[in-house]
């Protein structure tokens, strides 16, 4: 079963992304999105809505995925 952060990582390179990209949709620092992504940290779901957003996908989609 994958994690929140490499089903966020899978979305992100589906759309041709790199995380330069998700930064500037989301406003959220590139070290930041990288620690989500390696599951260092635990979003908050304000946070995961903010990337399912910006990756097009719904939050319960996102979610789903994991």
């Amino acid at each position: 079963m994958a994690t929140l952060g490499q089903e966020i990582k899978k979305a992100r390179a589906e759309l041709g992304w790199k995380q330069q990209d998700l930064r500037a949709a989301t406003g959220l620092s590139q070290k930041y999105l990288s620690e989500v992504e390696t599951d260092k940290v635990d979003p908050r779901v304000s946070v995961v809505r903010r990337i399912a957003r910006a990756l097009g996908v719904s939050l319960d989609q996102l979610a789903m995925r994991v």
